[in-house]
């Protein structure tokens, strides 16, 4: 007899880590490859490519970062990064806009405590200081308008039309949003044609489009952003992490569009460090279709974001959520995607090192190879009874090489099992049971037979580990082959 074990298509998979689930298959995230071959002395925490238009019409493109109070401008061909602009605060977490002013694409820098700078295309990427008097923290272009607001604040600002600089004419003004009191500003994203401002205790929409008409309306009541990057828009939905309760939500532009999308399949709260919040940083990458989130789990030794969650944005599981999956080992502290100009690409700033890495350009995460682990739920053949476990066919498509299939007897594993722990060559509960030999080739399709005495019980659980570098996975099915024996004895007692 044997049984078709689904490749993960189920909230009770144990484990998806540095595998995404698309199409009822399990691939191997993409890797990273260094932008700057030379690490700057600090992390990176805020990346961005600036796409120009000159009164010309020619058009122009170049990459920036922040470390450590230094704006950094980018050389694609010569893979470095050269300082252009000191002496900013090391504080906040950078952020930019950019914008048509005069006929030339103005970015502009906030950090939320300088003056904030701007560039306008020239070649040596300087920077120069803003006639602004605000010290904002982030903002967006709507009605032609530059909106933004500043640190620990309520009040949301507008310029003239054009005329990003000018907040106190006629045509300029502010709103307060919500109460002052214990209650300021995260962050503004537009979602549609409408601003949404997220505060960390409630979501308004901004209604309106003179000076006259605009308008805040609060639509979720006591639901907040739980730090300043930690939304983005993915497909026509804004997803999130909510300050109350520290899990992710789908929003669409009203209450009753509010969906929680965690924990059924993926417990963040319960994983993230709930001291390093402010660092959470998100993304949808339009590339790969991937919704992606960096966080600090709670678990890890390191002080900075070490973890990634994400979710295929084209597929959702069998329930209609998000077939979540996991990364490690890619430490993001910023994203960035590069989308136009004949860019196509994923860029992130290391939370631990001066780099910027490209996604997607290798099967390994900087050089280092990637520990991938795909473990899923226990498989039962027959509740009550127990069965002998034959043996495992697996198909799928990794490069060349090995990996490693480990299986779990009645749902023993390595970290708490209650069996004896044999060291036996390719075979064991708690040891790898096959080194599966691979050579290159398109498909391989393998049976692997388990070893008499470690193969009978009521349940087994089975997972696929590799952590070898330059290899690409793909798992598409694993059967299992059994027999159904004996009826469970009772224990209990009389």
């Amino acid at each position: 007899m044997a049984s078709k074990t689904l490749i993960p298509d189920t909230p009770l998979n144990r484990k998806v880590l540095n595998f995404y689930l698309k199409d009822n298959k399990a691939y191997k995230v993409p890797g990273t490859d260094k932008y700057n071959i030379s690490a700057i002395p600090n992390p990176i925490n805020w990346a961005t490519r600036y796409y120009g238009l000159t009164p010309d019409g020619t058009f122009t493109k170049k990459a920036f970062c922040h470390s450590n109070g230094s704006i950094y401008v980018g050389s694609d061909t010569g893979q470095s990064l050269t300082e252009v602009e000191t002496g900013l605060s090391e504080k906040g977490n950078p952020e930019s806009v950019t914008m048509q002013v005069a006929g030339r694409s103005r970015m502009y820098f906030f950090n939320g405590y300088d003056t904030p700078r701007h560039y306008e295309g020239n070649v040596d990427g300087k920077f120069t200081e803003s006639g602004l008097s605000y010290k904002f923290v982030q903002g967006i272009v709507h009605n032609e308008r530059l909106w933004a607001f500043e640190r620990n604040s309520s009040r949301l600002y507008y310029s003239r039309v054009g005329d990003p600089e000018n907040f106190t004419s006629t045509y300029g003004g502010n709103l307060l949003i919500g109460n002052e009191v214990d209650s300021y500003i995260r962050r503004i994203i537009k979602l549609g044609e409408y601003i949404y401002v997220f505060k960390n205790n409630g979501i308004f929409r901004i209604e309106g489009n003179t000076q006259s008409t605009y308008s805040p309306v609060e639509v979720v009541p006591n639901k907040g952003l739980i730090a300043q990057k930690a939304v983005c828009k993915v497909r026509n939905a804004l997803v999130f992490v909510c300050q109350q309760d520290r899990e992710i939500y789908q929003f669409g532009g009203n209450e009753y569009s509010l969906e929680i999308l965690t924990p059924t399949r993926y417990p963040f709260s319960d994983k993230v460090d709930s001291t390093s919040t402010d660092t959470m940083c998100c993304i949808e990458d339009t590339r790969n279709k991937f919704f992606r989130l960096s966080y600090k789990n709670k678990e890890a030794d390191v002080v900075v974001n070490n973890h990634e969650v994400g979710f295929y944005t084209a597929e959702t599981g069998s329930d209609g959520k998000p077939k979540w999956f996991e990364t490690k080992g890619a430490r993001i502290g910023c994203y960035s995607m590069w989308d136009r100009q004949g860019d196509f690409t994923l860029v992130t700033g290391c939370s631990d090192v001066g780099r910027l890495m490209y996604h997607n350009r290798s099967s390994n995460w900087d050089d280092e190879p990637m520990v991938c682990k795909l473990r899923l739920d226990k498989f039962i053949p027959k509740d009550g009874y127990n069965a002998q476990f034959d043996g495992i066919f697996i198909k799928g498509s990794p490069s060349s090489g090995t990996f490693t299939l480990r299986t779990y007897l009645n749902e023993r594993l390595e970290t708490n099992s209650t069996s004896s722990s044999q060291t036996i060559d390719d075979k064991g509960e708690t040891t790898a049971i096959g080194s599966i030999n691979l050579p290159t080739q398109e498909r391989f399709y393998n049976y692997i037979p388990l070893l008499t005495g470690y193969n009978y019980g009521e349940n087994i659980g089975i997972e696929i580990y590799d952590n070898t570098a330059d290899k690409e996975i793909m798992i598409e099915e694993i059967v299992v082959y059994y027999t159904v024996r004996s009826k469970m004895a009772n224990n209990l007692i009389g």
